[in-house]
């Protein structure tokens, strides 16, 4: 009697585990992680393109239709040349110059996004944001006047370093258990394209 009362109690047990199993549900497939990385193709003005990395950390779910995040990028653009051209009305000594050489740069920020349709498996979102940046240039300059005469080229290594905001939008989309962002955003004199993923953690 005490064998089989001990047996009804172990399979009692089991089934009510297994019914309150049902009743949460099949486990999602869809992991939020809370990090992601990206990488893409920025165009500033005066430095034509570079390819630049970020990362970033979700302080709050992607889940919530207005989520919060710190952000973080590097910058290097290669070996290139540019011509910047300076109106008359500044008045200054020369009418245009070409620089070339190798440009690189850091930043950081915090951006809102607010997202369309935040637990979908695919959700286009508005973003907009506030940074800091730090960058370095290598390379040289030559200036010419208004008639079309050379000064003599000049190395030119110079760093600055400045603030910006950024607004722009992107889509969100869940592929398997994995989930993917294309994004475009711009600041005051940079445009950028990025594609990245989520990663589990």
């Amino acid at each position: 009697m005490r064998v089989a009362r001990i047996a009804g109690m172990l399979l009692g047990s089991l089934l009510a585990q297994q019914a309150q199993a049902q009743s949460l549900g099949p486990p999602s497939s869809w992991r939020f992680g809370r990090s992601g990385i990206m990488a893409g193709i920025s165009y500033k003005q005066y430095d034509t393109y570079s390819a630049h990395l970020s990362g970033m950390y979700y302080l709050t779910p992607e889940t919530r239709p207005l989520s919060f995040r710190v952000q973080g990028y590097a910058s290097w653009s290669p070996f290139q040349t540019t011509i910047a051209r300076a109106p008359a009305s500044l008045g200054l000594n020369y009418l245009s110059d070409v620089s070339s050489g190798t440009s690189r740069e850091i930043g950081g920020g915090i951006a809102a996004i607010l997202h369309a349709r935040p637990k979908s498996r695919v959700s286009p979102y508005l973003i907009a944001g506030y940074g800091i940046f730090q960058h370095w240039q290598d390379g040289s300059v030559q200036r010419f006047d208004a008639e079309g005469r050379a000064a003599v080229l000049t190395p030119w290594p110079h760093s600055y370093s400045g603030s910006d905001f950024s607004a722009g939008a992107g889509v969100r989309a869940r592929v398997g258990g994995q989930t993917f962002r294309l994004e475009a955003t711009k600041t005051n004199n940079r445009i950028a394209v990025s594609v990245g993923m989520s990663l589990p953690f």
